[in-house]
């Protein structure tokens, strides 16, 4: 799978502050094509979507309690500021509740061990297509590797990854992301379903 090019943090942070509807695009556009990133920080928008609110509301206050009636046009400028944290922070909730449900199918398929469809979604309440939907665009970023869904067996086919060094990690116990909740090799470096680090995890 060809990993898209997405800008760092800083970049997004300043393009956020000079005009907020690129950064907003920019932070959902990364969280939602990194899959370490969709993990790891599904809150960052509604936590910029509160701050934006925050701010457009002490504009919004400052302006039209001014005693010149000339700045109260300015106070237009807190509605739009305001306007962009309430979508920010609309979006930002629906992330995060994509992320939980991420984690949930990380822990019943991988950890779990359970393929099929059917049972999958009555442990996750939802609806065949609904979890069928959840479980191609996981797989589209690359947390289950080469997987597929098998219509015909009604089941979710993960094609496991040799470890590396095998013998090596005989009796070690698993490493469990901290990110994800996935069960990697004893010896990973790195996170084989969402890519997170797992260095400091060992110890």
């Amino acid at each position: 799978m060809k990993r898209k090019i997405l800008l760092p943090w800083i970049i997004i942070i300043i393009a956020l502050f000079v005009f907020w509807p690129i950064g907003a695009y920019l932070i959902y556009r990364k969280i939602t094509n990194d899959r370490m990133e969709l993990l790891k920080n599904s809150g960052s928008l509604n936590k910029a979507g509160l701050i934006f609110m925050v701010i457009g509301f002490i504009i919004f206050a400052g302006f039209s309690l001014a005693g010149n009636p000339d700045l109260h046009t300015y106070a237009k400028g807190g509605v739009f500021i305001t306007s962009g944290g309430v979508v920010m922070f609309y979006f930002g909730v629906a992330i995060n509740r994509t992320a939980k449900r991420y984690r949930n199918y990380i822990q019943i398929i991988i950890n779990d061990g359970q393929k099929n469809l059917g049972e999958i979604a009555k442990e996750m309440h939802l609806g065949p297509s609904k979890v069928e939907r959840d479980l191609q665009s996981m797989i589209a970023l690359g947390y289950f590797g080469d997987a597929y869904i098998d219509y015909v067996n009604d089941q979710i086919v993960i094609k496991q990854k040799e470890p590396d060094n095998p013998p090596e990690s005989e009796g070690l116990i698993p490493v469990i992301c901290r990110n994800c909740g996935g069960r990697n090799s004893a010896l990973a470096k790195r996170c084989q379903y969402c890519d997170s680090p797992l260095g400091e995890q060992h110890k």
